[in-house]
């Protein structure tokens, strides 16, 4: 068992109330916090190590109630194209020929994600001729901030077969070129068509990249959160992540699909609405994002979109 922690000199926060607790001090022993006090009240065993906090004010531990947790693990390698890394589009090509697929041929796709078109110096979202200035072989696909919007570039909408001709798919929008082709930008379930294209992650893959998610949340305080577009098969990938080390508590909402069927989703087992893993309930969409332009308004949006 590894020897107990003192920590000293510290502003504690409990949670209860908006100012730091009158305590500066308290003890981690295997594990858990077994003392908050007083450091001259402290009991110091022989072997305990002594840190000084030096003024630092600690919180209890975050819960994140509305969080994609497999979604930022599946962006490791991905480039981020937010601001201040990218500020124009110039600036967006030239991060996205960071990708470490770069160079390489038409099956490694060059991903990116964060951009928004309101923070860029040309106040317009990027289309497949901006992207084709990265590359004309390799496709390219890049999530906007809120991920309710996508855009690509020529290749991928090649391999994805779409096309002039091609409808907008139910719930999504393709942007298109005067002449009606196509020109990248994907809305809402337009961009699934293309996702779909893609090399789908297997399990054992999804299960390291969550462990190696662990840094990135602790990190930022959060040993509790949800994932709020999850499958039964995300359960898996959690259970089997927690025997592997994996000690964040996640709740996960099912996306439900069946429109007005009230069976649209099997019904859930008691393990599986139970433990540190565990189903916390459905999630049915009812709007997109204002910034995209995507949700539904009475008032039009600004220049009649």
């Amino acid at each position: 068992m590894s020897a107990p922690l003192l920590f000293v000199h510290a502003r504690l926060h409990d949670g209860c109330a908006c100012l730091p607790t009158s305590e500066n001090a308290f003890l981690v022993h295997k594990g858990r916090i077994a003392w908050i006090g007083q450091a001259k009240d402290a009991i110091v065993y022989h072997n305990t190590t002594i840190v000084d906090c030096e003024g630092l004010t600690i919180i209890p531990a975050l819960c994140n109630v509305h969080m994609h947790p497999s979604w930022i693990t599946n962006q490791v390698h991905a480039v981020p194209c937010v601001a201040p890394v990218v500020n124009n589009i110039d600036e967006l090509v030239s991060t996205l020929r960071q990708h470490p697929n770069f160079g390489k041929d038409v099956s490694h796709w060059i991903t990116g994600f964060g951009y928004d078109e309101g923070k860029l110096a040309e106040h317009r979202t990027p289309t497949r001729h901006d992207l084709d200035r990265v590359s004309t072989i390799q496709p390219i696909f890049v999530k906007r901030s809120d991920c309710h919007s996508e855009i690509c570039n020529s290749v991928a909408l090649q391999i994805t077969g779409i096309h002039a001709n091609t409808p907008d798919p139910q719930g999504g929008r393709f942007g298109r070129d005067k002449d009606g082709t196509p020109n990248g930008i994907l809305t809402k379930f337009a961009a699934s068509m293309v996702e779909r294209c893609m090399a789908l992650p297997t399990f054992a893959h999804d299960v390291e990249t969550l462990l190696a998610s662990i840094p990135h949340f602790l990190a930022r305080g959060i040993l509790s959160m949800t994932e709020m577009m999850a499958s039964r098969r995300q359960l898996a990938v959690y259970r089997d992540g927690a025997k592997r080390g994996f000690s964040i508590r996640c709740g996960l909402y099912l996306v439900w699909h069946g429109g007005t069927n009230p069976l649209g989703i099997l019904p859930l087992t008691e393990d599986e609405r139970t433990g540190d893993h565990f189903i916390a309930g459905v999630k049915v969409f009812a709007d997109g994002s204002v910034s995209g332009v995507t949700a539904a308004v009475y008032t039009p949006y600004h220049q009649g979109m």
